[in-house]
């Protein structure tokens, strides 16, 4: 009976559950970047674009909902022994300051991209104002990427290095799509790009 104890107080612990919340909400951040920039690259079809909203908004609370998860799991581990501050203020943490810094960063930005993307707030502050802060997208996922990168004890093993290079490659490319039809479009109007 204690083996079986033993084997279940491992499988779960903190560090086990900060590390698959930390992954879940990466992929959820990959797919909320990706999704938006299939969107405004228009490969979504328009009869399911209203559903493929609704499913991106959803995949942000998740990932929100991660993240949360993701740091409050470590105020629990005995190994480290983060306090609230360390966990939730940026810059606090003497352990690996930078690296905790941003994956706090990327919470607080995820947060602010759910809240915005409500309907009565979207109405409130305007579609130029929603727009501008959804371009928070990029620099939250890069945010995330870098502090797991950095503070993912198991980045080098290779199913995980495969995981963060192939997605940061395909939003890199799809990114680069989209400045690209960006500048196309300034260019058939007459505008000059580098303004």
């Amino acid at each position: 009976m204690s083996n079986w104890l033993a084997i279940l107080t491992d499988a779960f612990s903190t560090w086990h559950i900060a590390r698959a919340t930390g992954l879940t909400a990466y992929v959820l951040l990959f797919l909320i970047t990706g999704g938006g920039l299939a969107l405004s690259l228009q490969l979504v079809p328009t009869k399911i674009r209203a559903g493929f909203l609704g499913l991106h908004r959803t995949t942000a609370i998740a990932a929100a909902i991660m993240l949360l998860l993701h740091g409050s799991i470590l105020i629990f581990d005995r190994h480290m022994a983060f306090s609230l501050a360390d966990v939730w203020i940026p810059f606090w943490a003497s352990h690996k300051t930078l690296e905790m810094a941003t994956g706090i960063i990327a919470f607080y930005t995820i947060v602010a991209l759910v809240v915005t993307s409500l309907r009565s707030v979207m109405k409130a502050i305007g579609f130029e104002n929603w727009r501008f802060t959804h371009y928070l997208a990029f620099p939250c996922y890069l945010l995330a990427l870098y502090h797991g990168v950095m503070l993912g004890t198991d980045s080098g093993a290779p199913a995980i290095r495969i995981l963060y290079q192939s997605t940061a490659s395909i939003i890199l490319a799809m990114t680069l799509l989209r400045i690209g039809k960006s500048v196309g479009k300034r260019v058939v109007a007459g505008e000059n790009p580098a303004r």
